[in-house]
């Protein structure tokens, strides 16, 4: 799912024309760092857990085994939910500002109508991306 928040935000950041070069850059070497540090660290808590099942084996009637799952769970729920935030809001800080600008330099009004109507596919993908990207550390 990473790569196609990934995808979305190389999509977004190149067709952001109204958008100063300077903050595009910031944003792409923020989300660089941002998505690098979420896969590494959601590849160790995955590793550990594969880890725990090779040393243990799994077994749904061994208390232990169930406490350490759940225990697993929690721990990738929160740390999606921490990454979650500083993938969201900015991500959308960023659309709103660059519809803003989109809008505010064109003068026709059918333009104008055209842009905002395309605003609902941007932010519905927007919301479909981020809820992927929850449901990453999903618990069942």
């Amino acid at each position: 799912m990473s790569l196609v928040l990934v995808f979305f935000l190389a999509f977004v950041l190149l067709f952001s024309f109204y958008v100063k070069i300077w903050i595009r850059i910031i944003v792409a070497a923020y989300y660089t760092v941002v998505l690098y540090l979420f896969s590494r660290g959601y590849k160790e808590l995955i590793s550990e857990r594969d880890s725990y099942v090779e040393k243990n084996g799994y077994n749904p009637d061994n208390q232990k085994d169930l406490w350490a799952l759940e225990r697993f769970w929690d721990e990738k729920s929160a740390y999606v939910d921490h990454y979650s935030g500083l993938v969201g809001v900015p991500l959308f800080i960023f659309l709103i500002y660059s519809y803003y600008t989109w809008f505010s330099r064109v003068e026709e009004r059918k333009h104008k109508v055209f842009i905002l109507l395309s605003a609902i596919p941007v932010g519905f993908i927007y919301l479909i991306c981020m809820l992927f990207f929850a449901m990453q550390g999903y618990q069942p």
